[in-house]
Formats: structure tokens, C-alpha cells, sequence
């Protein structure tokens, strides 16, 4: 049972983790980030269910240009800030 009663589903992290270590290593040997995107993003769904790999496409597909401003080391918006460091 939830600690909490809104709390009914905490995706795994995993996912978000393995976008953020595959984006480092390609930008440290200086990929574009339009194919480090696609690797990372195919790598880090691998082994999910279908129904999984297709909710976290979905949801780092959303935050893409976060990522790419973090890739990039160039500032963002604020929602982008919130996010403090996520790729550096």
C-alpha cells in the first residue's frame, strides 16, 4: 500500500539515469546532440515493456530541449533551471 493515498505508481528512475550517462560520455566525445538524443533515448528504453518504453519516450521527449540546453551547457528557461544540473 502507498505511503501516501495519491501515490498509487513511482516510475523507475532508471531510465532518466541512463539518458543523463549516455549523454555525457557522447558529449565528452563530441557528438552532436541530435544523434546523442536518439542513442540515448533508444539505450535507455531498451529491455522495458512496450507500454513502459513508450511512457518514457514520452515524458524525456517532453523535457528534450531541457536536455538539449543542458548538452549544450547553455542556459534555458526557467523550468529548465529547475532542473539543476541533470546532465552536468
Amino acid at each position: 500500500m502507498p505511503s501516501h493515498p495519491t501515490v498509487v505508481f513511482a516510475p523507475d528512475r532508471r531510465p532518466a539515469v541512463r539518458v543523463r550517462q549516455r549523454l555525457l560520455r557522447a558529449r565528452e566525445q563530441g557528438a552532436e546532440f541530435d544523434h546523442a538524443w536518439r542513442a540515448a533515448l533508444s539505450g535507455a528504453t531498451a529491455g522495458l515493456t512496450p507500454h513502459e518504453a513508450t511512457g518514457w519516450r514520452e515524458a524525456l521527449s517532453a523535457t528534450r530541449d531541457g536536455w538539449r540546453c543542458a548538452y549544450g551547457r547553455e542556459p534555458g528557461s526557467e523550468p529548465v533551471w529547475r532542473l539543476g544540473g541533470l546532465v552536468d
